[in-house]
């Protein structure tokens, strides 16, 4: 905080943050980062926030940059980026079984991340029924479906498809 009011005392128009909430506790993590927003806010000042901290930036940034071996790979309004025209789903299944995958892609589904037994679909547009289609491929499958719920786009994936491209 000492230090961000010392950039400020010389009122300038653009200001660069590396990490500022690095060694904070949560509690510390989430002032710092209302202040920055607040500051740049009513300031009209233009903050370049630098952060692997993809939650961090998502709660204090208007718009991101991604870059990869110094060149910018993706840009834009954070709303914008996430945006998506198709249908997204997360499922939690018992255990992954990839017969699920190939049971929901012959109903359009494909597969955009997998961590462990929880993984992303996407639909090209909404299926009328995506109970229907989960429980379908679970049971063709015989693979236990514990869970599912609409998902959204999120800046993790945004960064991954960025720099994995």
């Amino acid at each position: 905080r000492v230090k961000l009011a010392q950039a400020l005392a010389h009122g300038p128009r653009l200001l660069f943050l590396d990490e500022p909430t690095n060694g904070l506790d949560p509690k510390g993590r989430d002032e710092m980062l209302a202040l920055v927003r607040t500051v740049s806010k009513s300031r009209g000042l233009s903050v370049v926030l630098c952060s692997h901290l993809l939650p961090d930036i998502e709660k204090t940034c208007d718009e991101v940059i991604v870059m990869r071996r110094g060149e910018v790979v993706t840009r834009g309004p954070i709303g914008l980026l996430k945006a998506t025209e198709d249908f997204q789903v997360r499922i939690d299944l018992r255990q992954w079984d990839a017969a699920f995958e190939e049971a929901l892609g012959t109903s359009g589904g494909k597969l955009l991340s997998r961590q462990g037994p929880s993984a992303r679909f996407v639909f090209s547009k909404k299926p009328d029924d995506v109970g229907r289609l989960l429980f379908e491929a679970a049971r063709a499958s015989k693979t236990q479906l514990r869970g599912f719920e609409a998902s959204e786009r999120s800046l993790e994936d945004i960064f991954l498809e960025a720099v994995e491209a």
